[in-house]
């Protein structure tokens, strides 16, 4: 009887075996048994595997390109008269000036001196001229080619040929 279990277990065993190699492939489909070979080591550059690309540049042609022109020599320049009193300035200026810098560039040369202050949304007023104070009752009120200004000097465009005059009201 032992040797009918061993041999049972012998079948068994042989079975089992026979499935596992069935079913981790190594039977083709004609029942036949496939052999692993060895792995083969494949050594190649990396110049043999990869394609050369020859990339194609194109370069545009050189765009010529005007030189640049200042804004100085678009803007037009122009002349403006202010009277303060007694005294007159001509002052040469750029056109769409305002008559607050017309009154800094006359500053800046050391002929005319001002005070201002400045209100939010109305512009700037002057409160003195030359060391007179607006007071008193009496303010700096300016015209513009004889017309009262409506509008503060940092908001009043100048043309060519405008007098700014100034007079204490």
């Amino acid at each position: 009887m032992k040797n009918k279990k061993s041999i049972y277990i012998v079948i068994l065993v042989i079975g089992h075996i026979f499935l596992l190699v069935y079913f981790l492939g190594f039977l083709n489909k004609n029942k036949q048994a496939v052999f692993v070979e060895e792995p083969q080591v494949i050594t190649k550059t990396l110049s043999e595997i990869t394609p050369t690309i020859k990339p194609e540049i194109k370069i545009p042609p050189k765009i010529q390109t005007q030189p640049k022109i200042s804004t100085d020599e678009i803007v037009k320049d122009i002349q403006v008269t202010l009277n303060v009193l007694d005294k007159k300035y001509q002052v040469d200026t750029k056109e769409n000036s305002t008559v607050f810098e017309v009154m800094e560039k006359i500053e800046k040369e050391n002929l005319f001196n001002f005070k201002y202050k400045e209100h939010i949304g109305l512009g700037i007023f002057i409160t003195e001229i030359n060391g007179i104070k607006s007071g008193s009752g009496k303010y700096w009120i300016y015209y513009v080619n004889g017309k009262e200004a409506s509008v503060g000097v940092s908001k009043n465009v100048l043309k060519d040929g405008d007098i700014i005059s100034w007079k204490q009201e």
